[in-house]
């Protein structure tokens, strides 16, 4: 049986959630210093949102060539 849209939203927040924030520490961004009014969880928070906007349509267009 195929995972339901709730369970891949699910999997991709929980992955995301973990994975964001490290990315972010990684990539050597540092959100407190480079935005000192933005608390660093509104960055990060930002940065989460863009990965998970990219995998959303990373997954949208892997399930379009799986059709054709």
């Amino acid at each position: 049986m195929p995972p339901t849209r709730a369970t891949r939203w699910l999997v991709s927040v929980t992955v995301l959630g973990v994975l964001g924030p490290m990315v972010v520490r990684l990539a050597g961004f540092d959100p407190v210093g480079a935005h000192r009014s933005v608390p660093s969880f509104v960055v990060t928070a930002l940065w989460v949102v863009a990965l998970w906007v990219l995998m959303m349509l990373a997954l949208r267009g892997r399930s379009r060539s799986d059709d054709g």
